[in-house]
C-alpha cells in the first residue's frame, strides 16, 4: 500500500495542500504499464477506511493499492470510528506465495521481477486482464444529486466537499445541479459519465486543487462529446474557497 498525502507542484513540491499528483497516481505510478487501485477520500472517516481496505485489496490482487488524499485532508482533524479488529484467521491464506515458506521441493521461494521475454509478456498481459476486471468489480463513485441535474460537477477529495457547498447553494436558487465524485480515481467511474444524457445535462464542470485540470482529462474522456467540460481550479497550494467556486461555476452557466 502506498499513501501519497498530495502537495503543490511542479518544482521543489512545497508542503502546501493541493491534488497536482492525479496524473502520476492515475496513469504512470511505475515504469511501463504497471497501474495501481488508487482511492480517493474526501474525509478523515473515509481515509481510516481506505487504509484499512487498501491493505485487503492489495492482498486480494498481490498489487499496490494507493490512496491519494490531499493536504488539506492530511491536516485536518475529524473525529472518526475505527473498524472493529478481525481474527487474523479470517484473512487470505497466503501459503501460495509467501516467501517465508519453502516449496514443495523444499527449494526456498525467491522475490523476482525479472522474467525471460516470453513469460514477461504473459505477465504483462495478466496485469492488463486484471485492471480490465477492476472496471467491473472495483470501481467507486458518488453521485450526488445527479437525478434531474442539468450541470454537473466533477470533484474528488477536499474539491468534492466544496462542491456539495456550491451544488447546494444552486439548488436554493432553482439551478439543478448535482455532483459525481469519483471515489476510485483508478479503475475510473466511466459509466457514471457515459451514461449522462446529453439531452438533459448542458454542461460538466471540474473543481480541482490543480492547474492545470487532471481530472478534466478523464471526465472528457469519458462524456458525451456534446456535453460541454470545463474546469476550475487554483494551484501552488491555494485552497479552494467555496464562495470562490460558487462565483466560478455560476459564470460558467
Amino acid at each position: 500500500m502506498v499513501v501519497n498525502v498530495g502537495r503543490a507542484g511542479p518544482g521543489l513540491g512545497q508542503i502546501f495542500p493541493a491534488q497536482m499528483d492525479y496524473l502520476s497516481a492515475t496513469k504512470a505510478p511505475s515504469n511501463g504499464g504497471s497501474r495501481c487501485l488508487v482511492l480517493a477520500p474526501s474525509n478523515v472517516q473515509e481515509a481510516v477506511d481506505m487504509v484499512y481496505e487498501a491493505f485487503d485489496i492489495a492482498d486480494k490482487y498481490r498489487t499496490i493499492c494507493y490512496i491519494l488524499a490531499d493536504g488539506v485532508i492530511g491536516n485536518m482533524m475529524e473525529g472518526v470510528v475505527y473498524p472493529e479488529m478481525r481474527d487474523l484467521a479470517d484473512l487470505p491464506n497466503k501459503d501460495d506465495w509467501r516467501i517465508n515458506k519453502r516449496n514443495e521441493n523444499g527449494k526456498k521461494r525467491v522475490v523476482n521481477s525479472l522474467y525471460p521475454e516470453a513469460i514477461l509478456e504473459q505477465e504483462n498481459k495478466r496485469h492488463a486482464e486484471m485492471y480490465e476486471k477492476w472496471k467491473e468489480t472495483e470501481v467507486r463513485v458518488e453521485e450526488y444529486m445527479t437525478d434531474d441535474a442539468e450541470y454537473i460537477i466533477s470533484a474528488y477529495g477536499t474539491s468534492a466537499r466544496i462542491a456539495k457547498f456550491v451544488i447546494k447553494s444552486l439548488r436554493a436558487d432553482g439551478i439543478k445541479a448535482g455532483l459525481i465524485r469519483p471515489i476510485t480515481l483508478f479503475p475510473f467511474p466511466e459509466k457514471s459519465f457515459e451514461k449522462l444524457d446529453k439531452n438533459k445535462v448542458k454542461k460538466i464542470i471540474c473543481l480541482e486543487m490543480s492547474y492545470p485540470g487532471q481530472l478534466i482529462e478523464d471526465v472528457k474522456a469519458f462524456a458525451d462529446k456534446a456535453i460541454p467540460v470545463e474546469h476550475f481550479g487554483r494551484s501552488g497550494g491555494i485552497i479552494l474557497k467555496p464562495e470562490e467556486a460558487l462565483r466560478a461555476v455560476r459564470k460558467m452557466l
